[in-house]
């Protein structure tokens, strides 16, 4: 059986790809403060602390850390460690753009100079002593390989060999590399990130059906395999933290369908932060994908970013929360997926255990209210551990038989049979209150252009209160599959939106604009984004003809879809903050 195990990442704490906050000692030294206030406080642990990129010395050979940001190399961070009874792990970019540019690896290099052949020249050795090393020389036992390229080959061998023995080349080259370091060292895990899937966009759309794009075989060598960093789905959503969740919802199911158990899957975990990587969402809804990460049946509680943000009340959350689901993980009790696809279907959900004792994740991919019924075998009582604010869900069970309704967007944990307790109650996510219901609003949409949608509507009988606000959406489509836009750039402050130069949504009444109460993605999103969404007042707004306008200003031939409703909260309306600047 399995073991459970928690891992600490610190990606996300810093991001010199899209962000300019860097990886230092001192850096780490403060996420390990942390790390023992937890443990001396709530004796909290991690078993693992995974030190992500750009740690070495760039024009080394990964033997070496970055001298300018670990002055005294790795020695004192790993007696920290060592002290709190934390394992050391580290990420390498097995060959690509980020791999140091080491001047006796210049051989191996590709055609295009960012990447190093596995298969020809010096570099694969190199590489497998520098794994070695971390494990003989820094005690490293946990291992993120990221950034592989398998279609790298040397210009002396580029016109000889066909593109698939290339990449079988490449692959076989790392497999012999794994399997010796398996060999030596036993007791390490491997995670696979960015560069293993067999097809274009699989990790990037969801708006594909699913598909078989990863080689389980990958799985001799590697403890998990990773799907996808943060991105937002392909369906749009009025908080950007729901969208990145079932983004990865959909991910582990797509992973699943190719054929790797849940147990194998690295879903990211939860990442918090204010920097772009993590979209600036700070600790924004996390508890909610806190739930998540441990619903999906990896049986590892992934933690990735700043830990400063997170207070006493958050870590006992934390906590309680990971006790709860490793209680039955250590049971030997499995996870099913439950419900239709993630961001294709109204619902989906996922189940560990059963109905005598079990917890139980539902996730209302709408924006509409969607009732959920389901049978499972021993049912006799489920109660709320957990759930998105704003709507109140009282599950109904008859008949080993459960039915529930989920507000839109909204999420819920339920505890089953045994865990249908009070002392495992949990909590309401505050941070991002639901609304409790939404109604279509009797508006058709017509093609004005091909790249505009216009439509009218008079606002009748309602509540002049600030609990109601008009949604707008808009998605662009090509090819009948979601087309995800850039939406960020660059400026002289940093990182902004930049959906807008893409897409736009205007509200307009008597030849007057009107302003959006909150939109998203209000932010800059690295991994593009197909959608935007906008949220009005309805108090603001007078009882007369007011006309939408949905736009696109890019150059393709695309198809846009456009709907409108109105919601109502219960309470004061938050949702993601927006942050644009680095």
């Amino acid at each position: 059986m399995k073991r459970a195990i928690s891992i600490y990442g610190d990606w996300a704490l810093h991001d010199e790809i899209g962000d300019k906050v860097e990886l230092s000692e001192e850096m780490t030294q403060s996420a390990l403060d942390r790390l023992e206030y937890w443990q001396k406080k709530h004796k909290v642990k991690f078993d693992y602390y995974l030190i992500d990129a750009f740690w070495y010395d760039p024009e080394g050979n990964y033997q070496q850390f970055k001298k300018s940001h670990w002055p005294d190399g790795f020695a004192n961070v790993r007696r920290r460690m060592e002290a709190l009874g934390i394992t050391p792990g580290l990420w390498f970019d097995v060959n690509g753009f980020a791999s140091p540019r080491h001047e006796q690896w210049k051989r191996s290099l590709s055609i295009d100079n960012r990447s190093y052949c596995l298969f020809d020249g010096p570099y694969a050795e190199g590489f497998e002593k520098a794994l070695i090393n971390a494990c003989t020389s820094w005690g490293i036992r946990l291992f993120k390989l990221d950034f592989v390229n398998f279609r790298a080959v040397t210009p002396r061998l580029a016109n000889s060999l066909s593109e698939e023995e290339i990449y079988l080349k490449n692959a076989e080259v790392l497999k012999r590399i794994l399997r010796g370091l398996r060999l030596c060292f036993p007791n390490i895990i491997i995670l696979a990130y960015n560069g293993y899937e067999l097809v274009p966009n699989y990790i990037s759309n969801t708006s594909y059906p699913l598909r078989r794009g990863i080689d389980p075989s990958w799985l001799e060598v590697f403890d998990y395999i990773y799907s996808g960093d943060p991105r937002p789905a392909d369906v749009p959503f009025i908080d950007f933290r729901h969208s990145v969740d079932v983004y990865q919802d959909y991910m582990v199911r797509n992973l699943n369908f190719s054929g790797i158990p849940l147990t194998r899957i690295d879903d990211h975990g939860c990442m918090i932060g204010n920097t772009n990587t993590i979209y600036y969402l700070g600790k924004h809804s996390w508890r909610r994908s806190w739930i998540l990460t441990l619903s999906r049946g990896s049986r590892k509680a992934h933690l990735y970013g700043n830990l400063h943000l997170l207070d006493d009340s958050d870590v006992e959350f934390l906590s309680r929360a990971r006790k709860i689901f490793f209680s039955l993980f250590d049971l030997g009790l499995e996870t099913f997926t439950v419900g239709g696809v993630p961001a294709h279907s109204p619902w989906h959900g996922f189940l560990t255990g059963g109905g005598a004792k079990g917890l139980l994740t539902l996730v209302n991919n709408t924006g509409f209210s969607q009732h959920v019924s389901l049978k499972i075998a021993g049912l006799q009582d489920a109660k709320v551990l957990f759930s998105d604010g704003g709507n109140l869900i009282e599950p109904q069970v008859g008949g080993q038989s459960l039915s529930v309704t989920l507000a839109p967007e909204q999420m819920v944990l339920l505890g089953l049979g045994d865990m249908a307790r009070d002392e495992y109650y949990l909590g309401t996510d505050e941070d991002s209150i639901v609304p409790y219901e939404s109604k279509l609003v009797p508006v058709s949409f017509k093609m004005i252009s091909p790249s505009v949608l216009e439509g009218e509507w008079v606002p009748e009988n309602i509540p002049e209160d600030d609990r109601t606000f008009l949604r707008i959406s808009l998605q662009v489509l090509k090819d009948r599959l979601a087309m995800r836009l850039k939406s960020e750039k660059s400026t002289t402050s940093g990182k902004r939106p930049a959906i807008q130069d893409f897409l736009s949504i205007t509200l307009s009444q008597n030849g007057h604009k009107q302003p959006m109460a909150m939109w998203e993605p209000d932010r800059a999103v690295w991994s593009g984004c197909s959608w935007i969404t906008a949220l009005y007042d309805v108090a603001k707004l007078k009882g007369e003809r007011l006309r939408m306008r949905c736009a696109y200003q890019g150059q393709e031939k695309v198809e846009l879809v456009a709907s409108a409703s109105l919601l109502k909260f219960h309470g004061k309306v938050k949702l993601a903050p927006a942050r644009k600047n680095i």
